[in-house]
């Protein structure tokens, strides 16, 4: 008969009297009800603000990207990203129909959102370091940048770019004013309110009502393209160069194509010479003969623009504008 080998003794403590080893059931229902109580005594004056410290303290997250790499996206960003409206762009096709010619160009409107809004922060960060003449950046103009960046798209319907050309079809004969990116900027600042992030994560970092609006107003790009009786009040002339970093309606030359021209040629398969990298290198803001404070780039680079032109043309012309893609968006919108 062989005996049960003697179990090694351990310098552990031994319990408290009253004390039990057994593992605390309701740890796991702790912060719900926390969050239930707050709810329950929305009366008590420290109760909001204490809801308010636990919704500020946000922490930063890390994305590891197909294109750019490891991401890191600010905490005033993450509250975006962890919303409803966000998260529904993991199932918006980036290039609607196109799948069905060039079958790995499955990727979504989540991570180019993403990588838009980290090389918005790039950008803006760059043009921050400029010295001559200084252009007074403030933080909350980078948390501004990389909001717009990141919420740009937030409007989209299904397929894209095809559901605007669904839309149109359905109700041709009809005005039709909207546009996507007028969607973007009404479902942001429906998270804004529905979350309080004003009083919040965006409130932590210094962010106010008027810097909400900031990030519609770069979404739409120009005082041209924003809604029907809206009054332009973001930033100043000595700012306009903002305005140019996410959607650029001046020359076309922004973040977003930088983003989507690597992403789009990554899953077609299709070469791409333009280097985003070295053109933001080279970035600074001057100002225009008219007055108007506007982006500009280095001399030597005029090669890299032909090349983000050249890029477009031909994704255009070998994926964007596919006979088989109108094909299939035709029948789909049928």
């Amino acid at each position: 008969m062989s005996r049960q080998p003697k179990r090694a003794k351990t310098s552990e403590p031994e319990p408290a009297a009253g004390a039990t080893s057994e593992p605390d059931a309701d740890a796991a229902k702790r912060p719900a009800r926390l969050f239930s109580d707050l709810a329950s005594h929305s009366d008590d004056a420290g109760a909001p603000r204490l809801l308010a410290s636990l919704v500020a303290a946000r922490k930063p997250k890390v994305f590891n990207d197909a294109i750019h790499g490891h991401l890191e996206i600010h905490a005033v960003c993450v509250a975006v990203v962890d919303s409803p409206e966000f998260q529904r762009l993991r199932k918006l096709k980036q290039l609607g129909p196109t799948e069905y010619v060039f079958p790995a160009a499955g990727h979504t409107r989540f991570s180019h959102s993403l990588g838009v809004s980290f090389l918005a922060g790039q950008f803006v960060e760059r043009l921050a370091e400029q010295r001559n003449p200084p252009l007074n950046i403030t933080p909350s103009d980078i948390l501004c940048v990389k909001l717009a960046g990141l919420c740009h798209d937030l409007g989209h319907g299904p397929l894209s770019h095809t559901y605007e050309a669904f839309v149109k079809r359905a109700r041709k004969g009809e005005k039709i004013a909207w546009q996507h990116e007028h969607a973007s900027a009404a479902l942001f600042r429906r998270v804004v309110d529905r979350e309080g992030l004003l009083d919040g994560v965006f409130g932590a970092h210094g962010l106010v009502e008027q810097d909400v609006k900031f990030v519609q107003e770069l979404i739409f790009g120009a005082p041209g393209d924003a809604p029907p009786g809206w009054v332009w009040a973001g930033r100043g002339a000595d700012k306009a160069f903002l305005y140019e970093i996410v959607a650029n309606h001046r020359n076309g030359i922004d973040v977003d194509k930088f983003d989507y021209f690597r992403r789009d040629a990554y899953h077609l398969n299709i070469p791409v010479s333009f280097d985003c990298d070295r053109l933001i290198m080279h970035a600074r803001a001057i100002r225009a003969p008219a007055g108007a404070w506007t982006v500009a780039y280095a001399e030597k680079e005029v090669w890299n623009v032909y090349e983000l032109f050249r890029t477009r043309f031909n994704l255009h012309k070998r994926a964007y504008q596919h006979r088989v893609t109108h094909a299939v968006e035709s029948m789909l919108c049928d």
